[in-house]
């Protein structure tokens, strides 16, 4: 959804970020999220990908809960306008932007243990206690192939940590009925680490 779709393609190609992602090949998609994670390490300031895929998921969700469709270029000036607010705010604060270097990640199979025949990305949208939250999980071989994708919604949540711990629920639930075995699940927000 971040990447695959017509409209997310079109807003990264309009976007003129420089990063890795390609968006034509929706099975390194792994490796497009792992070169992000790298690419920020490398350099902090490199949190305008970050801001501008949460913006295309923000306006996912606004076309499927509110019916309403935001223009590409407002969803790419805004995550612009994210990013200058989000540094403005770092200076502000004056927060060392350096983090502890973490190991590179080249791959999904380096954070795979060897016994792992497929992983599970697990994720959860909420808007508010009053509304339904949205749902999805992918299934991947080890190798990276798409094998499920399944999306859906859910009675209201008291906040979005039960929303995911609803949509990992359900995704193991399947995977037991679908008799997968030896699977990684993993929430979108905190992969890979």
């Amino acid at each position: 959804m971040l990447f695959c779709c017509k409209v997310a393609k079109e807003i990264w190609s309009l976007s003129e970020i420089s990063t890795a992602i390609d968006v034509n090949q929706a099975d390194i998609i792994p490796q497009t999220v792992l070169g992000l994670f790298s690419s920020q390490d490398r350099n902090p300031q490199n949190t305008l990908p970050w801001f501008l895929g949460l913006r295309i998921w923000k306006m996912r969700n606004k076309l499927l809960f509110e019916n309403k469709r935001d223009h590409i270029l407002s969803v790419i000036h805004a995550a612009h306008l994210d990013y200058k607010t989000w540094m403005e705010e770092m200076i502000k604060a004056n927060v060392h932007t350096e983090q502890p270097q973490r190991s590179k990640i080249n791959s999904i199979q380096e954070v795979l243990r060897p016994e792992t025949k497929e992983y599970c990305i697990v994720d959860a949208s909420w808007i508010s206690p009053t509304d339904k939250a949205g749902i999805g999980w992918s299934l991947h071989s080890r190798e990276g192939t798409l094998r499920i994708r399944v999306s859906s919604t859910i009675h209201q949540t008291i906040s979005p940590l039960v929303a995911e711990a609803s949509a990992m629920l359900l995704a193991v639930q399947q995977m037991v009925k679908l008799s997968y075995k030896k699977v990684m699940f993993t929430c979108l927000q905190k992969w890979p680490g």
